[in-house]
């Protein structure tokens, strides 16, 4: 295992009560090499999205553990993200986070479902078209993502 690779498995078993104690969900976790420092990019999200300033909260309660707790060598930069509307979904926790809100999902079998995210449960999603539920298991998704509504005011 690289030193790299270590180091993100000992900072992620650090930051994971972190960011849960502020209800949130580690999405995913990049250490990324720049010379001599090191950035620590945390994407995080929670059920019904996360706002601008609970990201800035969930930074300092990691820069916050990762002063006291002291264990990466170098110096380093911290950034701390939501997940973006554009951002693909990828497992059940992500889509958890976006409950009641509107789909565009493409099936490994070419088939593409819009439509209201109403359920998440055993990897598997419940989708409100027009007048059905469409129920599609995550593992069958080519693709999946937010889609953004512009008002017709």
């Amino acid at each position: 295992m690289s030193y790299l690779d270590e180091l993100k498995e000992k900072t992620m078993q650090f930051a994971m009560p972190v960011v849960k104690n502020e209800g949130c969900e580690i999405i995913e976790l990049s250490l990324i090499s720049l010379g001599s420092k090191l950035l620590l990019r945390f994407i995080v999200n929670k059920s019904g999205g996360i706002a601008m300033d609970e990201c800035v909260g969930v930074n300092r309660k990691l820069a916050n553990m990762l002063d006291e707790a002291d264990f990466i060598d170098q110096s380093y930069v911290l950034e701390v993200f939501s997940p973006g509307i554009d951002r693909l979904l990828k497992n059940e926790q992500e889509f958890k986070c976006v409950l009641g809100r509107d789909l565009v999902v493409k099936i490994k079998d070419g088939r593409i479902i819009r439509g209201n995210l109403i359920e998440v449960r055993e990897s598997q999603l419940m989708i409100s078209c027009e007048d059905k539920i469409v129920e599609v298991d995550i593992k069958d998704l080519d693709s999946a993502k937010q889609q953004i509504g512009l008002s017709k005011e």
